[in-house]
C-alpha cells in the first residue's frame, strides 16, 4: 500500500529535533517501508528524506536511509552531544547516508561549509565564503562510541585527512590522527591564529592527537613534519628566510633535524632540541 503525508510531524524521545511539516510518500509490503521524496523541517531547518526500513526481522529493524540538509543550523545540533557545543554561524549544506540497524550503523557524511563562519579558540577562525568542504566514512555502536574510518577536510584548496574515535559520546574524549601532502602555507595564513609572519611554501605532516570535544582548548599533538622551502619573514624583519628542515614534536618538545635556512645574503645548517616551558 502507499500512505501521502501531508504536514506530517514527529518527535524523538531523547537527542533529536522534531520532525516537522513532512510531506511525500511512503510505500509498505513484502515485509519494508520505503520513504519516498520527504520533504520537511528538522527543527529550523530543511530536510529531505528518502530510503528504506526492512521490517522482517521487527528486533533488528535494518535500514538504509539518505538525509540532505541544504541549511542546517546551530540550534538543530544542541541535542547531540558530538556537535551541540560547536560554535558556527551561517547554514551548512550537509548530507547524510546511513546503513545499518538498532544495534549499529555505518554512516557517509558530506559537508558544504563555505557559507559557515566558526572556531577553534586560540587555534584558527574562519570566516564565511571561503571553500571549505568536510567528508567523513565511519561507524556507530550502540553505546560504543563513533569510530571514523577516514575523513577529509578541505579549506581554500588545502587538504587534510585522517582517522578519529570517539569512544563514548557522552563524555566525548577522542583521538584523531591527520597528514597532508604539500600542505601550501600562504592560504591558510588567513585562518590560524598562532601566525605572526608572512608565509609561503609546503609542508608534509603526519600528526596524532587527543582531546575532549567540549574543550578544544586542551588538545593535545605529537608528529612529525617536513618543510619544503618553506619562505618566513618574521614580524619587522626586512626580508624572508627560506628554511628545508625536518621535525618531530611531542607536547611542548620539538626536535629540529638536518634543518637548513638560508637569505638573500647568508644560510646555515642547524638542527637541536627546543623544550618549552
Amino acid at each position: 500500500g502507499k500512505i501521502e503525508l501531508k504536514d506530517f510531524s514527529m518527535k524523538y524521545p531523547d537527542r533529536l529535533m522534531a520532525m516537522m511539516d513532512l510531506n511525500g510518500n511512503i510505500s509498505y509490503g513484502d515485509g519494508k517501508i520505503r520513504l519516498e521524496n520527504l520533504n520537511g523541517r528538522y527543527g529550523d531547518s530543511p530536510v529531505q528524506l528518502e530510503g528504506e526500513i526492512d521490517r522482517k526481522n521487527i528486533k533488528k529493524l535494518e535500514y538504509a536511509l539518505r538525509l540532505n540538509f541544504p541549511e542546517l543550523v546551530r540550534s538543530d545540533l544542541k541535542y547531540i552531544p558530538l556537535f551541540k557545543d560547536f560554535k558556527f554561524e551561517g547554514p551548512a549544506h550537509v548530507s547524510l547516508n546511513l546503513n545499518g540497524d538498532l544495534d549499529s550503523f555505518k554512516f557517509e557524511h558530506q559537508a558544504d561549509l563555505a557559507r559557515v563562519q566558526y572556531q577553534i579558540p586560540g587555534f584558527m577562525e574562519k570566516q564565511p565564503n571561503a571553500l571549505n568542504k568536510f567528508k567523513a566514512k565511519g561507524s556507530v555502536l550502540k553505546n560504543g562510541g563513533v569510530t571514523v574510518d577516514n575523513w577529509s577536510y578541505e579549506l581554500s584548496g588545502n587538504n587534510v585527512s585522517g582517522t578519529a574515535q570517539i569512544p563514548d559520546l557522552d563524555n566525548p574524549d577522542f583521538t584523531i590522527s591527520l597528514m597532508a601532502d604539500n600542505f601550501e602555507a600562504y592560504p591558510s595564513l588567513q585562518y590560524f591564529q598562532f601566525f605572526d609572519a608572512e608565509m609561503d611554501g609546503s609542508a608534509d605532516f603526519k600528526i596524532v592527537g587527543s582531546g575532549n570535544l567540549n574543550d578544544l582548548s586542551s588538545l593535545k599533538f605529537e608528529g612529525e613534519m617536513k618543510l619544503k622551502e618553506l619562505k618566513i619573514r618574521p614580524k619587522n624583519f626586512l626580508s624572508f628566510l627560506t628554511v628545508d628542515a625536518n621535525l618531530k614534536f611531542k607536547e611542548n618538545r620539538l626536535d629540529i633535524r638536518s634543518g637548513n635556512m638560508k637569505s638573500d645574503q647568508s644560510g646555515l645548517s642547524f638542527s637541536g632540541v627546543y623544550q618549552r616551558g
